[in-house]
């Protein structure tokens, strides 16, 4: 549900084995949308939108299950230090198109 939308565009996933995940929609070479996750972080942009940032709860569970719901807690400020991260971990994504990398990591720290 958190990747439902209404956006016409082509679905983009990336997922590293340093746990983050990264999802875009793009039309003809530019993203409409993304939403990048790491360690708990979130970060989320639409085009022509504000930068959104939040983190969701890790879970404590003593056996396999599914998750719980992913509820993302936003926060009304972010650090600069945490966007810069995000940017360095965008700049690192095998397989990322370099203008899809320049695209997301102007979305992250361009205000």
């Amino acid at each position: 549900e958190r990747l439902a939308t209404k956006l016409n565009g082509k679905p983009r996933w990336f997922y590293g084995a340093g746990n983050y995940e990264l999802f875009f929609i793009e039309d003809l070479g530019n993203i409409l949308r993304f939403e990048l996750e790491w360690q708990g972080h979130v970060f989320t942009r639409e085009y022509g939108k504000p930068l959104r940032a939040g983190f969701i709860n890790s879970e404590d569970r003593d056996k396999p299950s599914h998750a719980k719901s992913a509820i993302v807690q936003w926060q009304k400020e972010y650090s600069q230090e945490l966007l810069i991260k995000a940017a360095r971990i965008v700049e690192n994504i095998p397989g990322l198109e370099l203008e899809f990398r320049k695209q997301i990591q102007k979305f992250l720290l361009e205000m």
